[in-house]
C-alpha cells in the first residue's frame, strides 16, 4: 500500500488525485470501487449532524442527567463521556483512512482478524452493525415522534397521544427516511447540508436567544458553583449507579459521528476526507451538546423542581423558561 501511495505522490494535488489515491488503496485491498463519489467534508459532517442533532437529542435525554445528577449531571454528565468516547472516534477515523471501503466495521474486522477467523469475525461484526443501525434508527425515530408530540402540547393543544399513535408517527418517519435514501447521492448531499444548516441555525438561536430573553425579563440564573460543583441524586439508586446514568445522554446523543465511514466510497478523496469528517463531526456534536447543557443548567434555577417533573420529554427545556 505504501508503494501505491508513493507512486501517486508526485501527481498534481487535487480532487482527481485524491480519488485516484483512494481507488488505488481500495484496489490494493482487493476490492473494486463500486459507487459514484458525490460527498465531501461538508456533506459528511451534515450527515452526522442530521442523524443526531445534539440539541434535539438533549430534549429527550436531559431528564436522565437531571434526575440522576442535578446540575452536575447536566454538565459533567456530558463532558466526561465525551472525553472518554474521543479515542474511539480517532480509532474509527484511522480505520476509515487506511481501509476506505463502505463495509466499515464488518470489513475492517474481517481484514484485521487472523485468516482462519476472518469470515466468522466479519459475519459477527456485520450482524452486530446491522442490529445497531436498526435499533438506533428505531430509537431515534420514536424519540423524534415523542419530541414532536411534546412540542405540540406546548402550543396549548390538547393532545395526549397513546403509544400506538407515537409508534405510527415513528413508522412514518422511518418510511420518509427510506424514501429519501432513494433520491441519489448528489441530491441527498444537498438535502443533508440544508437540514444541517437549519439545525445549526435553530441551535444558535436557542443558545443566544434563551439567555438574552431571561436577562430582558429580569429572570435569574443558577450560580456557577451550583452548575459546576453541585451534585444531587434525585433517584432511588446510590451514587455509583446514578453517576453512570448521567453519562447515558452523551453516549446516546453523540452517536452519528461514524456515519461518514459507511459512505467512504461515495466521498471524494475518501481516505482523507472521511477521517477528517469523523473527527469534525464528533468534536462539533460534543461541543454543541456541552454548550446546550450549560445553557440549560444556568437557566434552571430550581433543579429539584425540574427533577420532580414527571414529564420526561422536553423537561430540561421547559424548566429553563420557568421563573
Amino acid at each position: 500500500m505504501v508503494d501505491v501511495l508513493n507512486s501517486l505522490k508526485g501527481e498534481p494535488e487535487g480532487v482527481s488525485n485524491g480519488d485516484a489515491v483512494a481507488d488505488a488503496i481500495v484496489g490494493e485491498l482487493g476490492y473494486t470501487q463500486s459507487y459514484k463519489r458525490a460527498f465531501r467534508t461538508v456533506g459528511n459532517v451534515a450527515l452526522s449532524i442530521g442523524i443526531s442533532s445534539p440539541a434535539a437529542a438533549i430534549a429527550v435525554i436531559a431528564s436522565f442527567q437531571i434526575s440522576y445528577g442535578g446540575y452536575w449531571g447536566l454538565v459533567w454528565g456530558w463532558i466526561i463521556p465525551s472525553c472518554l468516547l474521543f479515542p474511539s472516534c480517532l480509532a474509527t477515523a484511522e480505520l476509515a483512512s487506511s481501509m476506505p471501503v463502505n463495509g466499515a466495521y464488518y470489513w475492517w474486522s474481517a481484514a484485521l482478524a487472523a485468516p482462519k477467523y476472518s469470515r466468522p469475525v466479519g459475519f459477527i461484526a456485520g450482524w452486530a452493525t446491522i442490529l445497531t443501525l436498526l435499533t438506533g434508527m428505531a430509537s431515534i425515530a420514536f424519540a423524534t415522534a415523542a419530541t414532536a408530540a411534546a412540542s405540540i402540547t406546548l402550543l396549548n393543544v390538547r393532545w395526549n397521544p397513546a403509544n400506538a399513535e407515537l409508534m405510527g408517527i415513528a413508522l412514518a418517519i422511518l418510511i420518509l427516511w427510506t424514501a429519501l435514501s432513494e433520491i441519489g447521492s448528489s441530491r441527498l448531499n444537498t438535502l443533508l447540508i440544508i437540514c444541517a444548516s437549519l439545525i445549526a441555525g435553530t441551535t444558535l438561536t436557542f443558545l443566544i436567544g434563551l439567555p438574552t430573553a431571561r436577562v430582558k425579563s429580569g429572570m435569574s440564573f443558577a450560580s456557577a458553583s451550583d452548575v459546576f460543583a453541585n451534585y444531587q441524586n434525585f433517584s432511588n439508586w446510590n451514587e455509583s449507579v446514578a453517576v453512570a446514568f448521567t453519562f447515558f445522554g452523551a453516549t446516546w446523543s453523540i452517536s452519528g459521528w461514524a456515519s461518514p465511514a459507511f459512505l467512504v466510497e461515495e466521498t471524494h478523496n475518501g481516505h482523507r476526507t472521511v477521517a477528517k469528517s469523523i473527527i469534525i463531526s464528533f468534536i462539533a456534536m460534543a461541543w454543541i451538546g456541552a454548550a446546550v447543557c450549560l445553557v440549560i443548567a444556568f437557566c434552571i434555577v430550581d433543579i429539584a423542581a425540574a427533577a420532580a417533573d414527571p414529564t420526561p420529554i422536553l423537561k430540561g427545556y421547559y424548566w429553563t423558561i420557568k421563573g
